[in-house]
């Protein structure tokens, strides 16, 4: 069974923002100077509800723990995240002016040898994450090591900030730390924040999944985690938080629109982890690809900072402000109540799972004029139908037009590429497979394809030629979900006879080794029967008879593989 979890939760950091903060314990007073505060005169603290709450939530988390494992694998056990819930910086807004057990941990993630991104979740402010950065600084600068230190740290960490609640980023991180990518996702809280009603951006038809009615059978009435869902109206506040009065129905906040007992109130900075959810889509590497945490664009005045993109194309083609995070709220709540359901359904007892999805089609290139042929492997692992659509994600490729899909309703489907489009543009297809259960679970693949102008060779020059002439091209195998390209004879270069044997059959040279990740084929010399080339493709005698780089060397010609991680990282 697939894992239900694509990361590996590194740890839990309490921090400080403008909108609460512990103080001292000593009395001193604080005033902030950002213009965003909340109180006008100096304050000891404000807004602070203590630092047990993860505590309290990782206890309901362990009574349901045995059955999320069960239909599940890959959750982490309770006393794992409990060990890694730390302190950091909460004394005053803003505050790095020493360590804490939450920095030096982030610190210790940043400077391990775990070569994955550390994705660092800012659900408040930045100084925690500041202050590991700053105690990185302090040990390293004007050393013979600075320089490689603030390159490793700069390439693995991404910062996704659910707004900048303090001023730590602009008045540290920005300017130090230059070349670290910083991700700003809190555009989304038009669609997972406070309004969802009225002056929400989410369509009319999929309100429905804020109502109070599908929150009480859905979150509510689920289990103890579910109970744990603060909703409109519910008669509950956070102790030490003076401004939570969204549970009193006598008293509720002025600037928000009434609403009904039990209607959904908000998530706040779920949109910075959605992303980080394995649905297929692969929007963690490249923001920009877009996923159920919105699709990013990047600032032109600070290269490796990215924002919410203000709109995506909605049907018809229209521009609809927020459709980045709109587009997939049907899918992200149910897939919210399925898990929910999995809490409370005992090992053993059927549940519903999203269905598997696997594009046969990998990214690549595609001549202008054409049309080509897209696969997707899909079924349901419970046995159930699975609905399919293939459709064009427009705003996240760089080709500014629509394409014309035949089939899209097929797991194979006809793309039909524009004669116009211009060489290295990009074309994003999205498979869409929906199970058939009372509450429909989704998953996608996607296949990105890049227009080349015809003639031109894949593994070109400079010097306009290439030392190996073979092409790469998909060829369908025994196994057609682990197809790989593989080397045919090519243009260029004249044939070679071949000697033949005393059988009449042509003598081949012996197949190289394939490599294969976590050495799943080191027990077959030429590779697993299943990875093989059929006899009709294997390679011409010209290539095939120089031995493939070893992994980790430069190939005469390269393919460039980009590898996912087998799991990503959270920090905080």
């Amino acid at each position: 069974m697939k894992s239900a979890v694509a990361t590996d939760t590194e740890g839990i950091v309490y921090s400080s923002s403008v909108y609460h903060w512990a103080g001292d314990g000593e009395g001193t007073l604080f005033l902030s100077p950002n213009p965003r505060r909340e109180y006008d005169t100096p304050q000891t603290s404000w807004r602070w509800t203590g630092d047990t709450i993860i505590q309290g939530l990782l206890e309901q988390y362990a009574r349901v723990y045995p059955n999320l494992r069960a239909h599940a694998p890959g959750y982490p056990s309770p006393r794992e995240l409990l060990s890694r819930t730390k302190l950091g910086n909460v004394d005053f807004e803003g505050e790095m002016s020493h360590d804490t057990a939450g920095s030096d941990l982030i610190e210790r993630l940043l400077l391990d040898d775990d070569p994955r991104p550390l994705y660092l979740q800012a659900w408040g402010g930045t100084n925690t994450i500041a202050r590991a950065l700053r105690s990185i600084q302090d040990r390293y600068a004007g050393t013979p090591q600075w320089q490689r230190v603030y390159d490793k740290v700069s390439a693995k960490a991404v910062i996704v900030a659910g707004g900048f609640q303090d001023l730590t980023y602009t008045g540290y991180i920005a300017p130090n730390w230059p070349k670290l990518q910083v991700r700003d996702v809190s555009g989304g809280y038009g669609a997972w924040g406070y309004y969802f009603e009225g002056q929400s951006p989410v369509p009319q038809q999929w309100q429905y999944y804020f109502g109070a009615d599908w929150t009480r059978k859905n979150i509510l009435d689920v289990g103890p985690l579910g109970a744990q869902y603060f909703v409109w109206g519910d008669g509950r506040s956070t102790p030490g938080d003076p401004l939570d009065t969204f549970g009193d129905l006598s008293n509720p906040p002025k600037w928000l629109p009434a609403r009904k007992k039990h209607d959904f109130l908000s998530e706040g900075d779920t949109v910075a982890f959605m992303n980080l959810i394995d649905t297929g889509l692969r929007s963690e590497p490249d923001p920009t690809w877009g996923g159920w945490g919105g699709r990013l664009v990047r600032q032109t005045t600070a290269p490796n900072l990215w924002t919410s993109a203000p709109s995506d194309l909605g049907p018809g083609g229209k521009a609809i402000g927020s459709y980045g995070w709109t587009r997939w709220i049907p899918a992200a709540q149910n897939d919210f109540a399925a898990r929910l359901k999995w809490s409370v359904t005992p090992p053993g007892r059927p549940v519903d799972h999203q269905p598997v999805v696997r594009p046969l089609t990998r990214d690549g290139q595609v001549r202008a004029g054409t049309t080509v042929t897209v696969c997707g492997l899909v079924y349901d692992p419970d046995g159930g139908p699975v609905a399919v659509r293939w459709s064009q994600y427009q705003d996240a490729g760089t080709f500014p037009g629509a394409v014309t899909i035949t089939g899209a309703d097929r797991r194979c489907a006809q793309v039909a590429v524009p004669a116009g489009a211009r060489s290295g543009r990009t074309i994003h297809l999205i498979l869409t497979a929906t199970g058939s259960a009372r509450t429909p679970l989704t998953h996608y693949g996607r296949v990105v394809l890049t227009v080349r102008r015809p003639g031109k060779r894949p593994c070109a020059r400079d010097r306009g030629r290439c030392r190996d002439r073979g092409r790469w091209r998909e060829v369908p195998g025994r196994d057609r979900d682990l197809r790989r390209p593989r080397r045919v004879r090519g243009h260029g270069g004249p044939r070679r006879r071949r000697r033949r044997s005393h059988r009449g059959r042509a003598e081949q040279p012996a197949r190289p080794a394939v490599h294969v990740h976590a050495g799943a084929a080191a027990a077959h010399p030429a590779g697993p029967p299943h990875l093989r080339p059929p006899r009709r493709l294997r390679p011409h005698a010209r290539t095939a008879a120089r031995p493939r780089p070893a992994p980790g060397t430069r190939a005469a010609c390269p393919v460039r593989v980009r590898r996912r991680p087998g799991r990503l990282r959270t920090g905080v």
